[in-house]
């Protein structure tokens, strides 16, 4: 039979001792350390979202007024169409004195309005049904339109209108303006 010496047995298993150094774990210091990185983290993460929320109403009015100044041309280009279709001619009712850019006047227009430009008055434009127009109902916006008409002729002489809209806008108590400038000739 063969023998069994508990005694070395029992040296080769002993627990290990508490009081030895080399244990795994983390110490006061480096827990300290690291709620102290997480924590700068997500103050920097807030300070960058709270720093994108301006901006992104800001270039979302920006990209609002590049549309708003594209539809002017648009509505002076659709009411000189209007005109050759009605046989008139066709700078009837857009190349007006008050139209003129020496004129301190301008003018305004909106899709309700397709037969003339009306005198610039600095409203508002409203939002009615999906629609941006000068009318007594509808949502404010902060978004004023000016258009301005100069009748001229090119290096052909052929006459031609130089439309410019101008869209001014305030957000954030900073005013920006957008503007657009095309030339219309009478290609009929």
């Amino acid at each position: 039979m063969k023998k069994i010496n508990f005694l070395k047995l029992s040296e080769e298993f002993t627990p290990p001792n508490p009081a030895r150094r080399d244990l795994g774990g983390f110490t006061l210091i480096e827990v300290i350390v690291a709620i102290f990185l997480i924590i700068v983290g997500m103050v920097g993460a807030l300070i960058a979202i709270q720093n994108i929320f301006p901006s992104i109403r800001i270039v979302s009015s920006q990209l609002t007024a590049a549309y708003l100044t594209q539809e002017g041309i648009e509505i002076v280009r659709n009411i000189r169409d209007t005109n050759w279709l009605n046989n008139r001619d066709w700078n009837n009712g857009i190349a007006l004195p008050q139209c003129d850019p020496a004129s301190v006047v301008g003018c305004q227009a909106d899709y309700t309005n397709t037969i003339n430009l009306d005198n610039f008055t600095n409203n508002f434009l409203k939002i009615d049904g999906g629609f941006y127009k000068y009318s007594l109902s509808g949502t404010s916006t902060p978004f004023v339109r000016k258009i301005t008409v100069a009748s001229t002729t090119d290096s052909d002489g052929r006459p031609r209108m130089n439309v410019e809209v101008s869209v001014s806008w305030r957000v954030g108590g900073k005013n920006y303006q957008a503007s657009t400038t095309e030339h219309l000739y009478n290609w009929k």
